[in-house]
């Protein structure tokens, strides 16, 4: 049995897609297993998956002041959160703000808002039914300023994906809870993944650790390989932002 994973680099406002290309057999003798995630790093950090999540970019935790509801949502579903801060001059000089999503079962991802990133998009998938809501915190002696934040329902297609080969398979969205190689995100050998990150910190606050937050920013996806004899097969990257270093990596399970 075959097994792996695979990491790249996706930053801030920075939206790709990976594409794997294979040729699959009609007649599987055998299951053979990949996890592909896409990271914010050079396999810096690697390890830690194997121990468990990576290292929350905060440091000491500030104190709530205001929590958002979203909407109701359902597992299942793929919506689109953003946040920004309506009025930059409302926040200066090392002030920060946290703004943490989350779903009804808890924290799906969070991230320090500052002078040089004042926005937070992210594509999620709730693990359950309920309420999605986006909590800022900061420290006492912040003002926490006048924000935007919307939720809106992305729509998917309704069939599930039954093709054998890569012809006529719908693209995937990738959508977080996928930080870890334990929720890595299903796709079909062979099916195109468009996503976007921007957990990743544009710079980092003076408020979280600079190493810890620039390793935010990995999205793992699993396929299964099911053919039974070996095949020659590719991935491709393809960015918009020519800026960010990339990294694509498999790794055997």
């Amino acid at each position: 049995m075959f097994d792996g994973y695979i990491v790249c680099l996706l930053e801030t406002r920075t939206t790709g897609d990976a594409r794997s290309m294979g040729t699959t057999s009609k007649n599987w003798a055998k299951l053979r297993w990949g996890l592909i995630p896409l990271s914010a790093s050079i396999l810096i950090g690697g390890s830690l998956y194997h121990v468990g999540r990576l290292v929350r970019a905060d440091q000491t935790p500030p104190r709530a002041v205001r929590d958002i509801k979203l909407g109701v949502a359902r597992p299942g579903t793929l919506y689109a959160f953003t946040l920004a801060i309506k009025d930059p001059a409302q926040l200066q000089g090392t002030d920060a703000v946290l703004a943490t999503v989350k779903d009804a079962q808890g924290e799906i991802e969070s991230k320090w808002l500052h002078t040089a990133d004042l926005d937070f998009y992210l594509t999620l998938r709730p693990r359950t039914a309920g309420p999605i809501t986006v909590s800022l915190s900061s420290a006492s002696t912040v003002h926490v300023p006048e924000i935007n934040a919307t939720l809106h329902k992305i729509l998917e297609a309704s069939a599930p994906v039954t093709a054998n080969t890569a012809e006529g398979l719908p693209g995937l969205i990738a959508a977080a809870p996928n930080d870890t190689w334990q929720t890595a995100q299903p796709f079909q050998f062979g099916q195109t993944i468009y996503g976007s990150d921007d957990q990743r910190p544009y710079a980092p606050s003076k408020s979280e650790d600079a190493y810890a937050a620039m390793l935010k920013g990995f999205q793992w996806f699993k396929f299964t390989f099911k053919e039974q004899a070996p095949r020659l097969v590719y991935f491709t990257l393809n960015v918009t932002d020519r800026d960010v270093p990339l990294d694509l990596d498999i790794f055997q399970l």
